[in-house]
């Protein structure tokens, strides 16, 4: 429940809400591990950091829970991801990695 309160609160540009969603989540699969959890709201901290002037540590987390999340063979949302990540480059100007990064969301 946490990890969709987190993606509908990035969806909604709530980042407050989306961090603290996406940490609860992570908490619970520190408690009971879910790597496909666990990926996704890694990338949904990463997300909400972004956009609560820690963009550094906030891509850090988006390609740490992709990665992870790819290493798990799941693939379902990871167009929603690539554009997260894609997001976040435009943010601070990359336009070339987030060209790559929307490019990498239509090969999925």
């Amino acid at each position: 429940a946490e990890q969709m309160a987190a993606t509908l609160a990035a969806l909604q540009r709530q980042p407050e809400a989306a961090l603290r969603h996406a940490e609860r989540s992570l908490a619970c699969c520190a408690e009971e591990p879910n790597p496909v959890h666990g990926a996704v709201a890694e990338i949904l901290r990463g997300w909400a950091l972004a956009h609560l002037d820690q963009a550094d540590r906030g891509l850090d987390s988006i390609r740490a829970g992709v990665d992870a999340l790819l290493a798990t063979g799941q693939r379902l949302g990871l167009e929603l991801y690539y554009g997260l990540l894609a997001e976040v480059y435009l943010r601070r100007g990359e336009h070339a990695a987030a060209l790559a990064a929307l490019n990498a969301g239509e090969e999925v």
